[in-house]
């Protein structure tokens, strides 16, 4: 796949179903990106193309030595983070394996504008582990050495 496009319909009120027939003309372009592959077939970017051209992202990806995914970084030059609108955000997702699967991903987020949102929060770090009993999802605020555990869930599957 080397594009993808988004495509929305303004007011569509008839219900989508195998029995009513798509009209083209009835959508409007939302969004397009590209993806650009390595030497290997690895997807290494992704580009936004529509749109304003300061609020397109561009997303990186790179890979551990076994060929996986080992972080996805996303950049954005103006955009939202939440309710609040910023420049020069960063999003970088980290993943740490075991065996075949990844067991655990990290997400944060940064910008230029402001270190905290209106409630006085740091946009969290999010860290998600899958474990034999369940999914454990933790909110991190601060970073480096003034990482501090805000929230955990624990979703605990039954059988």
């Amino acid at each position: 796949m080397t594009a993808r496009h988004f495509y929305y319909a303004h007011d569509f009120s008839k219900t989508l179903d195998e029995h009513y027939p798509t009209n083209a003309a009835a959508y409007e372009l939302n969004s397009a990106e590209n993806y650009f592959y390595d030497n290997k077939g690895r997807m290494v970017s992704v580009k936004q193309m529509t749109g304003p051209k300061d609020e397109r992202f561009t997303e990186s990806l790179q890979y551990d030595e076994r060929g996986r995914v080992k972080t996805i970084a996303r950049f954005q030059k103006y955009g939202a983070m939440g309710e609040l609108r910023q420049r020069n955000i960063h999003q970088r997702t980290k993943y740490v394996y075991t065996d075949s699967s990844w067991t655990k991903y990290e997400l944060a987020f940064s910008g230029d504008k402001v270190e905290k949102d209106e409630a006085g929060q740091y946009h969290p770090i999010i860290e998600k582990v899958f474990t034999p009993g369940g999914l454990i999802n933790k909110e991190y605020l601060g970073g480096g050495k003034d990482k501090t555990l805000y929230r955990q869930y624990a979703y605990v599957y039954f059988e």
